[in-house]
């Protein structure tokens, strides 16, 4: 059997399938196309690719300044690929239920590229949180602004701070010129009259019906700008409240595939279920659905100014699917090992998996860098115990296997229930809103495995799949020969925050985290607070990369000298560096910040490296609230892959391109042969 990729325009499948005949498993394969605004994974999954994407992005509008045509070509891009929905809650605080209705901040996900690969939508404070890290990528220093019933958005270019809000849809000129400078928000609260030109005809506060008015036709969102949003006399600064740190990349295994759909309606017909719809991150019927939007929307009306067109896109989200049947015999499994035991053994007989004396504990990994989903039980709210669809296994098992979940990379165990026979076990509600997960089975010298199926749904944004253009679209492929390892630390005990710390500055006091403390670590006097981790490969292989973030304490007004800086070393502590550094603006008014930063590994050929966060408040208590700690291992040489591309267009419904990519390779690039309106 050979590994196949598939890949279908407009509901985008990406399948793996690999037995005995397959070398390796594939890390980290992605895929990209030449259309011009929605080209998919290859061309987002990192900071520098997005950027690098948006700014060649053709056909929108000049100043004839390179600065402020950089933040147009942002705003449009990020305007096509997010949309404003209640922002998606994750588990974040221990003991408290997501709900995106409860709009809790410290719930919300507020890594950028995980945010925009998983949902693809959020309020006004999230998008404007997690458009920091790339921004910051395109050299444009970024913050938050609190205005009436709003939270928009400023840049810094040209010497001045000005509004670029990517939620309502808006970037100001000085003048009605093409030429002008644009406005900040403290312009628009000394003039409000600075709404009324748009001399590049951009797309502004295109939300709503259009409503006439003194001031000329707009949409009900601008009108309730000019009238109320800027009717203030001070706006706040917020600083620092988005990260980058999830890498967007995962390993297929040897008899895995992964399918995914743009449509909502493509995961349950895949499984024969109509109807019943995965999602995470909204509560209400159907899944997430928001009729104002861009997304979609770059080639169409909608990217018109108003009142030509109004932004009515009805976005809607899309699924993904991974399935994994390994070869036990063969030794498959191995593909996700992360702990054996030595009895553990993999034969031709029954049972092919099992121990050679006693009993055996083998853990396996999963991580996909979107989010788990899930059926919800009362069909509106996935986060309600009872949820399914999610995640599950079918196994062919000999005797009872005992099977147990960790959700905090083994700092904990969950019992899911006993395998046995054929009969599935669903553990949806152990795993969703998750991106992680360890699974570990406890097997005999007579009890074990023959085989299993397990499978994991996932929630997928709409704004990232590949998209095929009219006229022959060119695809370019790659395997990035990476997997990830999840390794944030788990507050919610002693015991599970200390299960990958090594070391700590000695003034500090822990805390769990839960509704009513905010803080892990505090420190007992006014000096530095340091936390050090321990981020391990898995066995057999080296790191390559690391990425860290970390929300700390910031007080208000901000104190000479604060500063959040993470750091690290590969030789086991003897000496660390500094791979990123954040200090507070001197008007910063957020209580906290998140700092962030990523470092290339792969010289020191090390399996372990040590991670550590140092924060100073500025003589006051320093505090630490999140973790987030991820790793990049190497893989082998990709094995066999085929893609498979499915398309409807011009010249026919149900079209289908095949390209095989031998093993070994890393990279390449093909055409598909779309004819007209390919979709």
């Amino acid at each position: 059997m050979i590994s196949r990729l598939t890949a279908v325009s407009g509901a985008l499948c990406l399948s793996i399938t690999a037995a005995s005949a397959a070398t390796s498993a594939v890390g980290d394969p992605e895929i990209k196309t030449d259309h011009p605004y929605y080209q998919g994974e290859l061309a987002y999954s990192t900071l520098g690719n997005l950027v690098t994407s948006a700014l060649n992005t053709p056909g929108r509008p000049s100043t004839g300044d390179p600065v402020k045509d950089k933040i147009l070509k942002l705003y449009y891009w990020r305007l096509e690929h997010y949309y404003h929905r209640m922002s998606p809650e994750e588990y974040n605080l221990p003991g408290v239920t997501p709900n995106p209705a409860n709009n809790n901040p410290l719930m919300i996900d507020y890594d950028c590229l995980s945010q925009q690969f998983s949902y693809g939508w959020g309020l006004c404070g999230t998008n404007h949180a997690t458009i920091r890290p790339i921004l910051e990528t395109a050299q444009l220093p970024t913050r938050r602004r609190g205005i009436n019933g709003d939270t928009t958005h400023e840049v810094y270019a040209n010497g001045r701070w000005v509004m670029m809000n990517t939620d309502s849809a808006s970037v100001i000129s000085m003048s009605n010129s093409t030429t002008a400078e644009f406005a900040g928000v403290d312009d628009l609260i000394a003039d409000k009259n600075l709404l009324l030109p748009n001399p590049l005809g951009l797309p502004q506060y295109a939300f709503g019906s259009q409503v006439g008015g003194p001031q000329g036709t707009h949409s009900q969102d601008w009108y309730f700008y000019y009238n109320e949003g800027f009717n203030l006399s001070a706006s706040s600064r917020m600083y620092a409240e988005g990260y980058q740190a999830r890498p967007i990349s995962y390993v297929l295994k040897r008899g895995e595939t992964f399918t995914r759909f743009a449509d909502r309606d493509g995961l349950p017909a895949h499984l024969g279920a109509p109807g019943a719809y995965r999602w995470w991150g909204y509560v209400g019927a159907g899944g997430p659905h928001r009729d104002w939007s861009y997304v979609g929307t770059a080639t169409a009306p909608a990217l018109n100014p108003p009142p030509t067109s109004r932004a009515l896109a009805n976005t809607r989200f899309g699924n993904g699917i991974f399935a994994w049947t390994p070869n036990l015999s063969g030794g498959d499994a191995d593909d996700a090992v992360v702990a054996k035991d030595a009895a553990i053994v993999y034969g031709t007989t029954s049972p092919r998996l099992a121990s050679s004396s006693g009993t055996a504990k083998i853990t396996l990994s999963f991580f996909s860098p979107y989010t788990i989903a899930a059926v919800p039980s009362d069909g509106a709210n996935p986060a309600l115990a009872g949820a399914s669809g999610g995640a599950w296994i079918v196994p062919t098992a000999v005797g009872s296997v005992p099977f147990e979940i960790s959700v905090n990379n083994g700092a904990s165990w969950t019992s899911a229930g006993n395998l046995s026979g054929t009969t599935a076990l669903d553990f949806t509600d152990l795993v969703k809103g998750r991106h992680a997960y360890l699974m570990r089975f406890t097997v005999g010298t007579a009890s074990g495995l023959d085989g299993f199926t397990l499978r994991t749904c996932v929630g997928v944004s709409a704004a990232v799949f590949p998209t095929l253009k009219d006229g022959g679209s060119v695809v370019t492929y790659n395997a990035g020969g990476r997997g990830v390892i999840e390794q944030n630390p788990d507050f919610s005990s002693q015991a599970t925050a200390d299960a990958f710390k090594v070391a700590d500055s000695g003034n500090v006091t822990f805390t769990a985290l839960s509704a009513s403390n905010t803080f892990a670590y505090r420190t007992t006097n006014n000096q530095p607070l340091s936390l050090t981790y321990r981020l391990t490969a898995p066995a057999g292989t080296t790191l390559k990369a690391i990425h860290a973030a970390a929300d700390v304490a910031s007080r208000n007004p901000v104190p000479a000298g604060a500063y959040c800086r993470l750091q690290y070393s590969t030789n086991g502590g003897g000496s660390f560096t500094t791979f990123a550094d954040y200090t507070p603006a001197a008007d910063n008014e957020l209580s906290h910040g998140w700092t962030y930063g990523s470092a290339d590994v792969s010289g020191a050929n090390v399996g372990e490296v040590l991670i550590r966060v140092v924060t100073y408040n500025g003589g006051y208590t320093a505090g630490v609230r999140f973790v987030r700690l991820y790793g990049e291992h190497g893989t082998a040489a990709p094995g066999e892959l085929t893609i498979i591309h499915g398309w409807d267009d011009a010249g026919a419904a149900g079209r289908t391109f095949t390209r095989v990519v031998p093993a070994g390779t890393a990279a390449t690039s093909y055409t598909v042969p779309t004819a007209g309106a390919a979709v």
